[in-house]
């Protein structure tokens, strides 16, 4: 007991509502990266879908004459590997910046800013309550750097290819980026 008859306050880390939060938290971030997953593996088979369909209209011209098909062969074979050389350098999370990813190298570092910023907007609004742990905030970067290295690993050589279905990766990534910062705000609101 202290002096003035109440005990001593707890430190942050050993309340059991600061690590219910922290699992939520991680939980969340663990879910979405999985849902990058399948989105990755799906465009992954499309991708090999469609170099696969040029493939078999390559074979169906060649047969059909040997001169013009060797043209459309190369033409078509130049097409399916064609690589985008992006200097894509995000240093916002708008939807102008979203919109401009042409690479799925550019949707990957993409994703990787607004992570890192919904933490950084996350620890902020903690450290405002007094409830930051540096440790836990470290170990959720190291999870979405790790994350976003399984996926980079995933695409493989497809990380520097035009995306198919911009669109669809587009709005993912502006309802991601809405979605965290609602929870932000959501988890700021709660702590007042």
């Amino acid at each position: 007991m202290a002096e003035n008859g109440k005990s001593p306050k707890k430190p942050i880390y050993k309340r059991i509502w600061f690590w219910i939060l922290v699992i939520a938290l991680l939980a969340f971030v663990g879910d979405k990266l999985r849902g990058i997953s399948s989105n990755t593996q799906e465009e992954t088979k499309v991708t090999a879908t469609s170099s696969s369909s040029s493939s078999s209209t390559e074979e169906s011209s060649t047969s059909s004459s040997t001169s013009s098909s060797s043209s459309t062969a190369e033409s078509t074979t130049a097409e399916s590997s064609t690589t985008v050389v992006s200097s894509f350098n995000p240093v916002d999370t708008s939807d102008a910046t979203i919109e401009s990813i042409a690479t799925y190298d550019d949707y990957l570092t993409m994703y990787q800013l607004i992570v890192n910023e919904y933490l950084s907007n996350y620890e902020a609004a903690m450290a405002q309550y007094g409830l930051t742990d540096a440790t836990t905030f470290q170990s959720m970067r190291d999870g979405v750097e790790e994350g976003i290295a399984q996926q980079k690993q995933a695409y493989g050589a497809m990380r520097k290819s035009p995306i198919v279905g911009k669109s669809d990766l587009v709005q993912f990534l502006k309802d991601y980026r809405d979605e965290l910062n609602a929870y932000v705000a959501q988890m700021s609101s709660a702590l007042q």
